[in-house]
């Protein structure tokens, strides 16, 4: 039998981006009080000059007694942490996917950004409401989790099955302003019910905001594949009230299947935002078998149990984010002059608003 051919290298992704100028103050806040669980190892303070000793800084504020991650330094000495902070996803490269690329001429590039240029946003986002509209006059109802198409149920506490649109439901009351509780649940280091939206946003969109522009929420945590007992990637689901997002976003990779760009997938679409992947943590070897942070291939990713961390963000709205591109990007995030990490933007389009 001929040996298997090589995988086809990717170059490219088609995708909406969630750092936006009104998201990244809320993405911020969301991460960094997500890098503080308990279960994500603290990060290293800075080395001390020889013979000083290391003192709490005297300006810095004690926990609010009310705190969900006051526990979070007790937690780490007792050796429950686990999570390299590597692996939690920088805010810049926060996106919903769309379909993955195999460009590697100039000419490709072009073509696929030219072909992104014309097409008609505003009569896919038409076609989307009008998708909408049908399921919900089949009583599929509004609010549901977008990540999926269909009545997905979403893992919640025992003996206990919380629909998308019942977890649609529960972002709606959260996302009502920063840091409201609507679980009933407080104290012990939980984490339900808690928003982070910061307090230029949550609000209601008006009624004619809706023809065009497109709104998500972004809520809980949820493990990638089949097991959250054995996983290495954690996600944030987008959570859309008016049943758009789904449909539009199916339509933009039709599209770009159709046209050759982007390649066939056998699975449904399954919209996501990484917040957390172990594989970013793990070190790269190098052509010649060395370890660095050179080119070269990723070693396996740790695998972990992560029914702990998902309860206790489980309900946890992150941020709030109008949709305000459909770009292609390069593969491989990359950091900036300023420090900041993203994606390479090749092209894209604003959406309709």
């Amino acid at each position: 039998m001929p040996p298997k051919p090589p995988p086809t290298p990717l170059t490219h992704f088609l995708c909406l981006p969630l750092a936006t100028p009104t998201s990244i103050p809320s993405l911020q806040t969301s991460l960094s009080r997500f890098s503080q669980d308990k279960a994500i190892l603290p990060t290293p303070a800075p080395p001390t000059p020889s013979g000083a000793t290391s003192k709490p800084s005297a300006s810095a504020s004690p926990p609010s007694p009310d705190s969900p991650l006051t526990d979070t330094e007790d937690d780490h000495a007792g050796g429950n942490a686990f999570l390299p902070p590597k692996a939690i996803r920088p805010v810049g490269t926060l996106h919903l996917t769309l379909g993955v690329m195999s460009l590697h001429e100039k000419s490709r590039v072009e073509a696929a950004v030219a072909f992104l240029g014309g097409l008609d946003l505003r009569g896919m986002m038409r076609e989307a409401e009008t998708e909408a509209e049908q399921k919900r006059g089949e009583g599929g109802g509004e609010g549901k989790a977008e990540g999926r198409e269909g009545g997905e149920k979403v893992e919640s506490r025992a003996g206990e099955d919380r629909t998308p649109a019942a977890a649609a439901a529960a972002v709606t009351g959260m996302a009502t302003g920063l840091g409201a509780v609507v679980s009933g649940e407080e104290g012990g280091g939980e984490i339900k019910g808690q928003s982070f939206l910061g307090s230029g946003e949550g609000g209601r969109r008006g009624q004619g905001q809706r023809a065009m522009s497109l709104s998500l929420t972004l809520c809980g945590l949820h493990a990638m594949g089949a097991s959250k007992v054995k996983t290495s990637s954690l996600y944030a689901e987008p959570c859309d009230e008016s049943g758009r997002l789904y449909p539009f976003c199916r339509r933009l990779r039709e599209a770009f299947e159709a046209a050759g760009f982007v390649m066939p997938e056998k699975r449904e679409l399954k919209l996501h935002a990484t917040i957390l992947n172990t594989i970013y943590a793990s070190e790269k070897k190098g052509k010649g078998g060395g370890r660095g942070k050179g080119r070269g291939k990723r070693e396996g990713s740790l695998k972990f149990d992560a029914t702990e961390l998902m309860e206790r963000w489980r309900d946890v709205v992150w941020a709030e984010v109008k949709v305000e591109r459909v770009v292609v990007c390069e593969m491989g995030a990359k950091e900036d002059e300023s420090g900041w990490v993203r994606y390479v933007e090749v092209g894209g389009v604003d959406m309709p608003c």
